[in-house]
């Protein structure tokens, strides 16, 4: 018993090492038939290539067919504007393309050319060649291809992740005009917004803002970072899923665009400084929450994600309005006037050079530090009623404007994390706690000779 089971150990062990063996003389077959090769393998001219199809692995293929203006189109019924320069740069890539070794009588599942991981294919006047990428070498990283010559290739160039797109990086995607500046934003519909840019228009304490919205009767700033990013969102938007590639009258009635949910007006200087209005539809929400917009005179229609969406629906003076408090230009500033815990005093402010000095009294005193924190209070909600409590601090600051002298701000206590803020006596919204209190303390330093 014990002597079969040692027979059945030794037969085993045998049958091993014949496999390894076999595998290492199939190993030093394929070296030994390995040669340097530094040759062109796959070339052909390319200005006579009509049709042109490419693959990536087994589910993804591409066929594109050149007209008679020489412009690449898809063999398929629904077309959509290709990007000429990528289709142009695939061809060249494989065009002249040169091996450095050849392997010959190769088992193609060795090298991963028996389903190529991506092929390429050109065709001039009916005749085809076809070049197929397999996998890389396990040592070198080179990779293995194929032009169907019966010989496996490592290639100089690894030109296969090229072949790696998708249908946006495919699709030619319709462009708005540059832009040297946009003038202004006009939201109609469900919602209701217009916005307008003008310099140095007075109509606030700092020129450092150049859009504005009317509210309350008067023309308030807005951020400009805030405008410009819901503008971005269709601008930038044109990338986004196309849901049709050649609109036809009954598609506007398919994607609810006959009656949009809003209409959307932007006016906008180009590069000679002539102006410009580009009109958007945006439709309702479908009942699967589906949103889309088209540009009037585009032909296209396209899918816009929820956030940019909601960035119109949503739009209004408090989701455009600053997030600082106060944006002090000091160089603008003439005085500081403060009153904490009723202690008075007045600020002169000059500037020397790059810097700002405060002086109290004529005696130059350290706001450096006030200067700079107070231009950091940042809303973190918009409010217009609270209940108050007790003011912690007011500070008026008077400017070098005729037409805005002066912008008073208060700051009062609200919750453990939040203060309330106050400008020119209207109620704006809450800050952080802490960043206010910082503010303050900063102020009642200086007063009390700390």
């Amino acid at each position: 018993m014990k002597r079969s089971r040692t027979l059945k150990i030794l037969i085993g062990v045998l049958a091993a090492l014949i496999v390894i063996t076999i595998v290492v003389i199939k190993i030093g077959e394929y070296k030994e038939r390995m040669e340097t090769f530094e040759e062109v393998v796959f070339s052909f001219d390319e200005d006579k290539v009509d049709r042109f199809s490419f693959s990536l692995g087994a589910t993804a293929h591409c066929d594109l067919t050149k007209n008679s203006d020489g412009i690449w189109l898809l063999d398929k019924e629904v077309q959509y504007p290709i990007n000429q320069e990528l289709v142009h740069d695939l061809i060249s890539c494989i065009n002249n393309y040169e091996a450095k070794f050849k392997i010959i009588n190769p088992e193609l599942s060795v090298y991963g050319l028996e389903r190529p991981e991506h092929s390429a294919t050109v065709t001039i006047d009916g005749v085809t060649k076809t070049i197929s990428f397999g996998d890389k070498s396990p040592i070198e990283g080179e990779r293995y291809f194929s032009v169907g010559d019966g010989f496996v290739y490592i290639a100089k160039e690894d030109v296969a992740e090229k072949f790696e797109v998708d249908n946006n990086d495919l699709m030619a995607f319709e462009k708005f005009p540059d832009v040297k500046q946009f003038t202004r934003l006009k939201i109609k519909g469900a919602n209701e917004l217009e916005v307008i840019y003008k310099e140095n228009a007075g109509y606030c304490y700092s020129d450092s803002f150049v859009y504005y919205t009317m509210v309350y009767g008067q023309y308030m700033p807005c951020s400009s970072k805030y405008v410009e990013a819901t503008i971005n969102a269709v601008w930038n938007a044109l990338t986004d899923y196309y849901a049709t590639y050649d609109i036809k009258d009954e598609d506007l009635e398919t994607y609810n665009l006959i009656d949009p949910e809003l209409t959307v007006e932007i006016s906008y200087l180009d590069e000679n400084d002539e102006e410009h209005t580009e009109y958007v539809y945006m439709s309702p929400r479908t009942i699967s929450g589906a949103k889309f917009f088209h540009r009037v005179g585009s032909k296209y229609i396209i899918h816009m994600n929820d956030e940019n969406y909601d960035k119109f629906l949503n739009a209004s003076y408090n989701t455009l309005r600053p997030s600082e408090m106060i944006l002090a230009d000091w160089s603008t500033v003439k005085q500081v006037i403060v009153n904490v815990d009723g202690e008075r005093a007045t600020f002169d402010v000059k500037k020397d050079g790059q810097k700002t000095l405060f002086y109290l009294d004529g005696k130059e005193v350290d706001l450096d530090s006030f200067s700079r924190d107070v231009n950091k209070l940042e809303y973190i909600e918009f409010m217009d009623d609270a209940s108050l409590k007790k003011r912690e601090a007011q500070i008026e600051f008077i400017f070098d404007n005729d037409r805005w002298p002066s912008m008073t701000c208060e700051i009062y206590k609200y919750t453990g994390k939040a203060c309330v803020i106050k400008v020119d006596g209207r109620m704006t919204g809450t800050v952080p706690r802490e960043d206010a209190v910082r503010v303050v303390e900063e102020l009642n330093a200086v007063l009390l000779g700390e």
